[in-house]
């Protein structure tokens, strides 16, 4: 086995074991809930939860994956810049984080109102400090992929599988849809500590020391080239979901609880083998810092092979059993089992286009993934607007077209760019010899 092969393969059934367990708890919890609250209530559970969710991905998980890509790119060559990127990103993240907070409890009101649920005014503020611990959360969790330290991120992901399952069902056994809203602060809250211990332990373990800039805009030619491009990638995919969820909404919320409850299960399928090609994104960048582009080219292939393989083994299983898996959760959620066959389906097509994100992303190609999710948000709206009559199946079709019409153009892509020879690029040119100027101003006490 080649040292990329065995360096995915660690990251793979670290982050494998921790996602596993994380999302066999989150469908245990599920079901749970779902009989604990019925289809409306668990609807109401449900947006909110989705739209924690996106929040938390547009903000914190781009910055997770910007700080895994620069320590990934640096770690080994300037440990004294990475510690620099790093503070930079801290701070950015506290302060995106904080500033999506304070629009959360200020527009608490008219998202509920939107929702058609005035009465998820105060569970919708409520999320506010939700979100500031989770974005936080994926900073750390970044710096432990960077640093290729997927054994204590997977622990840590499983960890939190178990122990916010737990709660949440408690906190709805107790006070129902507020109650469980409790639970995932606190849950949030937790793991955001225990992240942030973990990862400033590792980090001193590789030497780097963490330095906060004066003034963010010392790397503003990182921030541009490296943060923006993934936060935009973000702003063009998670709030066209969200948006989506929130027009089945108009159609009722038990329609968000059907829809959600096979997603549950129907995300597996896609969650499996994402924990192959979320650590491949890692490797594929140092590779291409290295100048490996033969490597970059093998584990690319066998990344997709893997994905593919993956994917299937889990979906067909869910297909043939969705009857019996959408009655677990009661006689009314039933109905909802041609859902989960058809998003099943949508998560295999899901999972091919992520490792070739990985790769396109890796490589360099960030601002073309931006373009690619917008098509896949406006297909996505677009189908279930023509289907919207159907609810929940309308919503499950629309995932189907939007990846199968964004796998198309990757494969597209991805061809013409192996085809063509052209030299690789990082995303972020770390030898710039402008962004390495830039950068040192913050070697010099004075320059500020």
């Amino acid at each position: 086995m080649t040292a990329p092969r065995r360096r995915l393969a660690h990251a793979s059934f670290w982050t494998m074991a921790g996602s596993g367990v994380h999302l066999g708890a989150g469908m245990l919890s599920s079901i749970a809930l779902a009989r604990l609250l019925g289809p409306v209530r668990f609807g109401e559970l449900a947006i909110l939860r989705t739209t924690l969710l996106t929040v938390t991905l547009v903000v914190g998980a781009q910055l997770g994956v910007a700080t895994t890509r620069a320590i990934a790119a640096l770690r080994a060559t300037d440990a004294a810049r990475a510690g620099r990127v790093l503070g930079m990103l801290s701070s950015l993240g506290w302060l995106s984080s904080t500033l999506a907070a304070l629009i959360c409890l200020v527009l608490a009101a008219p998202i509920a109102r939107q929702l058609g649920a005035p009465g998820l005014a105060i569970p919708v503020a409520l999320l506010a400090p939700a979100m500031l611990f989770a974005c936080m959360s994926c900073v750390h969790t970044g710096a432990m992929n960077g640093f290729e330290t997927f054994a204590a991120a997977g622990s840590l992901l499983a960890a939190e599988g178990v122990v916010t399952a737990v709660l949440l069902v408690a906190g709805a056994w107790i006070d129902g849809v507020r109650g469980a809203v409790l639970a995932m602060i606190a849950s949030a809250a937790l793991f955001w500590f225990l992240r942030r211990r973990t990862a400033a332990s590792i980090i001193r373990e590789h030497g780097v020391v963490v330095q906060r800039p004066p003034r963010i805009l010392y790397e503003f030619r990182l921030i541009r080239s490296l943060v923006l491009p993934t936060a935009l990638f973000g702003l063009a995919t998670q709030p066209f979901s969200w948006l989506a969820r929130v027009m089945l909404a108009r159609y009722g919320l038990a329609e968000v609880g059907l829809f959600s409850a096979a997603y549950s299960w129907g995300a597996a399928v896609f969650t499996v083998p994402a924990q192959i090609t979320r650590p491949a994104m890692s490797i594929l960048t140092n590779l291409l810092a290295q100048g490996d582009r033969n490597g970059f080219r093998q584990l690319l292939r066998d990344t997709l092979l893997v994905a593919c393989g993956a994917a299937l083994v889990v979906a067909l299983p869910l297909m043939l059993l969705s009857p019996w898996i959408m009655r677990a959760y009661g006689s009314r959620f039933a109905t909802a089992a041609p859902v989960l066959c058809v998003i099943a389906a949508s998560s295999i097509l899901a999972s091919l286009s992520a490792a070739l994100r990985s790769a396109l992303v890796a490589s360099g190609e960030v601002w073309g993934q931006v373009v690619q999710s917008l098509l896949w948000g406006f297909a996505l709206i677009g189908t279930f607007l023509v289907l919207r009559e159907r609810g929940a199946m309308a919503l499950a079709i629309a995932y189907t077209v939007a990846y199968g019409l964004t796998l198309l153009t990757q494969f597209v892509l991805t061809a013409v760019a192996l085809r063509s020879g052209r030299p690789s690029r990082s995303a972020v040119d770390l030898s710039d010899p402008a962004v390495a100027e830039t950068s040192a101003l913050l070697d010099d006490p004075e320059a500020s």
